[in-house]
């Protein structure tokens, strides 16, 4: 497809006047051929407190333009005015498509609307309008950093006659969000392995770490999050998978078949990228699955290690109480081992509290056994299939049963008549 692109950098409003009257697609431009592609990359508001620990999720709503320039900007570009009520949704994605008429002349048309989830950083809004007889686009999108630009601009002086095709920005934003999630499941992932060698004890926890509970519980919250917001964009992208399928049959059916075979071949490129990233976005939430998997079965095991750690302590204190007992009691004002008047000092009693503590410690500790292991016993009791527990009296159950073997019959005569 020979094309070549156009680039202008608007800042004030006298700037989009200007655009306006001499170089928007919209307005009056004899030497603009009849299908192209046009696109705003509206700026990303600056926020010097935007990162990985604060995020203003309302940000989006602060537009680079004045009112009068996007009043403007929706009318001579045929947008339509939902793009208002995309970039204020920012709670969880989206991607809609409808058929109208739009335009002046009035023409059909398809107007997308694509948001990513303002939960983290770099969110971002797409709105477009496809005319579908002139094969012309106006789109702008919202919440461009100049990383993003740079994608899009790239992606589109590459994309040859995959122009042609309405979803073309719509897999470029896709491609956008999936290097975000893919960068912020990273770091979560990381973080919450780090915590995790923090409290089983295998990492010492440094100078820079928080202390508090809360700080040891949010990576598992973080996971959690990012994993449904993975899952909640998948069905965005597969909602554009199906929009892939329908554009052929309701949108180039009076096209000239040479623009069709084009058409087709484009979206059935930008559809198995989408479903590429489809299978990606399945692998990144299976991993974030098996994160939370190896991270319960570490806390588990140190937890065991506890465990095992308070019962020798618990232990070792019923082999000492006892005697410590003995001994408080024994030392009292209330008896009386030597006479007042004997030189000895040690009591021919001593015995006594020898057998009184072996006594003690050993019926302490045979109960504290015998009552453990009743516990156990018991517990073992219950049928457990999966672990053969049980399984002898389940099997002997099922010979209360009879059988009855049942036998098929094949006809090639007329069914008799019941009398």
């Amino acid at each position: 497809m020979d094309w070549k692109p156009e680039f202008d950098s608007l800042c004030s409003d006298h700037d989009w006047d200007s655009w306006f009257a001499q170089s928007s697609p919209g307005g009056k431009r004899p030497n603009l051929k009849s299908d192209y592609v046009a696109i705003i990359l509206a700026a990303r508001p600056k926020d010097e407190g935007e990162g990985e620990g604060s995020h203003n999720p309302m940000l989006l709503s602060y537009l680079p333009v004045s009112y009068r320039i996007l009043d403007r900007l929706v009318t001579e570009w045929s947008l339509h005015g939902s793009l208002v009520k995309t970039i204020n949704r920012g709670h969880g994605p989206v991607f809609e498509r409808t058929y109208l008429t739009m335009g002046n002349p009035p023409q059909p048309a398809i107007v997308y609307n694509c948001r990513s989830s303002n939960d983290w950083p770099g969110d971002m809004s797409l709105s477009m309008t496809h005319f579908i007889s002139s094969n012309k686009t106006h789109a702008i999108a919202f919440g461009c950093d100049p990383k993003a630009m740079i994608e899009v601009s790239g992606r589109l002086g590459n994309a040859e006659d995959a122009l042609l095709h309405p979803l073309l920005l719509i897999g470029i934003f896709a491609e956008i969000e999936r290097k975000r999630h893919i960068a912020m499941v990273k770091i979560r992932l990381e973080r919450l392995v780090r915590t995790v060698s923090i409290l089983s004890g295998s990492v010492q926890e440094g100078s820079d770490e928080i202390e508090g509970d809360g700080n040891h519980i949010n990576p598992w919250l973080e996971t959690h999050h990012i994993k449904n917001g993975l899952e909640n964009w998948k069905s965005q992208l597969l909602k554009m998978t199906q929009h892939a399928d329908e554009l052929p049959t309701r949108s180039w059916l009076h096209h000239e078949k040479e623009f069709r075979d084009k058409a087709e071949k484009a979206g059935l490129r930008v559809k198995e990228r989408l479903e590429q990233i489809i299978i990606d976005y399945e692998e990144k939430i299976r991993e974030c699955e098996m994160k939370h998997t190896k991270t319960n079965m570490d806390i588990a095991l140190s937890t065991k290690r506890d465990g095992s750690q308070m019962k020798s302590i618990a232990l070792l204190t019923m082999v000492f109480l006892p005697a410590t007992f003995v001994t408080s009691m024994f030392s009292m004002t209330f008896f009386q081992w030597i006479p007042e008047d004997s030189s000895q000092t040690v009591s021919p009693y001593i015995w006594i509290y020898f057998v009184v503590t072996l006594g003690l410690t050993f019926m302490t500790v045979g109960l504290w056994y015998l009552f453990a292991n009743t516990k156990q016993v018991t517990l073992d009791d219950e049928p457990d299939l999966e672990k053969g527990h049980g399984l002898r009296k389940t099997l002997s159950d099922l010979s209360t049963f009879t059988t009855k073997t049942f036998s098929t019959m094949t006809s090639t005569g007329p069914p008799e008549k019941s009398m």
